[in-house]
């Protein structure tokens, strides 16, 4: 249907909160309905506080072939949110503000992980006048782009995407917060102090309709993602041959642990892990680098609302160990 980025456009087409237009200029604008409840006040970043009068927002982006680098198919120019300050005068930016961040996380969840977004220095341009004012996001693509197309069996295995569940915070006294999928007015901490480190994604995604989580006797995160039904079947292959596997159901399994690297971070994300059955192990091409790996990358991110994306790992080359050890490896990233 669209003239490039096809696979991209008719995936976000296809979520409940995502329009897209065609423009004179040939680029494909992208609007994503952020919902209501917005208005309210916000802890701020770098620049003081923020107070909106907006309760709805948008979100919105472009599509164009005008392209950087050579081989690349397509770019997503940076998004602006336009929003009015309660007080333009005395206003505090929304760029690093908590605003910015319940912003970048509904448009993740609206876009079923395929929009990521973090915030932009231009953003510090957008106070232009009381009614000109904007949110400025540099936007990624959220999920790995997967050149080949996909097979019968791949997109019987992902199905339609998801719609994001909601993300219903409660107050002290056990009642719903107005949201729009992450926060209306401030973000509040007090809120959410379930886990000992990691508490807002582990939070976060506890919300998921498809996420589990469990503490283990030493101490880390276990999150287990049911990534549905429909699996078993062929795959078209990468460097290792073409798949088949016999699972109907797949679980995507990782840990959180603050066993960390590097100083100053609060926690680190494991690698995962697919378990699964191939039809004929001892012929069996391998999931790394297969469209069932991108297939699982691409359900990881939109059953975790865009909080978690996987890409393969050569580890994965070390998972046929017997018939029935098999697994997928994959790295994580938050």
């Amino acid at each position: 249907m669209y003239k490039f980025a096809n696979q991209l456009l008719t995936e976000l087409e296809a979520c409940e909160s995502v329009s897209i237009t065609e423009t004179s200029s040939g680029v494909y604008a992208i609007e994503v309905d952020l919902g209501g409840g917005w208005a309210g006040d916000y802890a701020g970043g770098f620049w003081g506080n923020v107070s909106i009068t907006d309760d709805v927002l948008t979100f919105r982006t472009v599509v164009t072939d005008d392209v950087y680098e050579d081989g690349d198919e397509y770019r997503i120019e940076g998004g602006i949110v336009s929003l009015h300050y309660a007080d333009f005068d005395n206003a505090g930016l929304a760029y690093t503000s908590e605003l910015e961040g319940a912003v970048n996380r509904t448009v993740a969840q609206r876009t079923n992980g395929m929009l990521r977004c973090h915030g932009s220095e231009q953003g510090m341009q957008g106070m232009k006048s009381a009614e000109e004012c904007y949110l400025s996001l540099d936007v990624d693509e959220g999920m790995p782009r997967n050149s080949a197309q996909r097979s019968t069996q791949t997109v019987a295995a992902v199905g339609a995407p998801l719609n994001p569940k909601r993300h219903e915070q409660v107050d002290n006294n056990n009642n719903n917060i107005d949201n729009k999928g992450i926060s209306a007015g401030q973000v509040s901490q007090e809120h959410v102090t379930k886990y000992k480190f990691a508490n807002q994604l582990l939070t976060e995604l506890e919300a998921c309709e498809s996420v589990s989580i469990t503490e283990t006797s030493s101490g880390v995160y276990a999150i287990e993602v049911d990534l549905g039904g429909g699996w078993a079947g062929d795959y078209a292959g990468g460097f290792w041959g073409n798949v088949s596997i016999t699972d109907d159901v797949l679980t995507f399994r990782t840990v959180v642990t603050d066993d960390v690297y590097e100083d100053g971070d609060e926690y680190r994300i494991e690698g995962g892990i697919v378990s699964l059955h191939y039809a004929d192990f001892d012929n069996a091409g391998l999931a790394y680098t297969s469209e069932l790996e991108g297939a699982v990358n691409r359900t990881v991110a939109q059953r975790t609302n865009g909080m978690l994306r996987c890409h393969g790992s050569e580890q994965g080359m070390q998972g046929m160990k017997s018939a029935e050890e098999c697994y997928l490896s994959l790295d994580v990233e938050e």
